[in-house]
């Protein structure tokens, strides 16, 4: 069944934490199966450890691996502190390239390629070999070196590894990023977020509720601006504004 497979496709797997069987051990794993009485069987040697990514569909069967004193901090919910921490210390400049060079990382070590430098930053990633499997692979690598909770659609919202990059740059340190696009991203999250609220939740109503309240304060904020704007302004300003929105000029 794996016969076809290339070494990047065999890496990945076990970067997934499954290891290749091979034909003697796949059948000695076969004659004791059939010895069981058990209704269903899957002979799935997992080894996940600090450099895997099991999938979640197979992370509560998979052993618990010890992290060492080296490998915390890189991966896990304190990944996203430190390197926020870390962000914190630089200047704009430096954490935009902080950033990028994480994401080319990672995007390298899913395609298989030797160094992050050979992933071209404004190149879409569709264009860099990307396909749905290593899509979902860089986003979990991506979520385990941020602490943050990504979308599964995240290579595609943000197609490129700079717009990637600026984005998540946005959800660790948004005083780095102009104020509209922090706005955004915490947009996007909560997308992300209210998403996962059931259909029957019972809190529904009271988040639709101040959901309404900062849309209409916003609204009226723009509307109040807005009309400060005209009242000041001459009849030949209020004409030409006029013209403007209608597409006469």
């Amino acid at each position: 069944m794996t016969g076809a497979l290339s070494d990047a496709d065999l890496a990945r797997l076990r970067r997934s934490g499954l290891v290749p069987l091979t034909d003697d051990h796949g059948l000695a794993l076969f004659d004791a199966a059939l010895r069981l009485d058990e209704p269903h069987v899957v002979a799935l040697p997992i080894a996940p450890t600090a450099d895997t990514h099991p999938s979640p569909l197979l992370r509560d069967l998979a052993p618990r691996s010890r992290r060492t004193a080296a490998t915390r901090g890189t991966d896990g919910p304190g990944a996203g502190g430190d390197l926020a921490s870390t962000l914190a210390g630089l200047t704009a400049d430096q954490q935009r390239r902080r950033m990028l060079t994480l994401v080319q990382a990672q995007a390298a070590a899913v395609l298989g390629h030797p160094a992050a430098h050979t992933i071209v930053a404004d190149q879409p990633f569709k264009n860099l070999g990307f396909d749905s499997l290593t899509a979902v692979e860089l986003r979990n690598r991506l979520a385990n070196a941020t602490g943050l909770r990504l979308p599964p659609t995240l290579i595609f919202d943000q197609p490129s590894p700079a717009e990637l990059a600026a984005w998540l740059l946005g959800r660790l340190a948004p005083a780095a990023a102009e104020p509209v696009r922090a706005i955004l991203t915490d947009l996007d999250a909560l997308e992300t977020v209210l998403a996962e609220v059931p259909a029957d939740d019972k809190g529904r109503p009271a988040v639709t509720a101040r959901l309404e309240t900062l849309l209409a304060r916003w609204a009226g904020a723009r509307t109040d601006a807005d009309g400060d704007d005209l009242s000041a302004a001459t009849d030949d300003e209020i004409f030409s504004v006029i013209d403007h929105e209608l597409g006469i000029s």
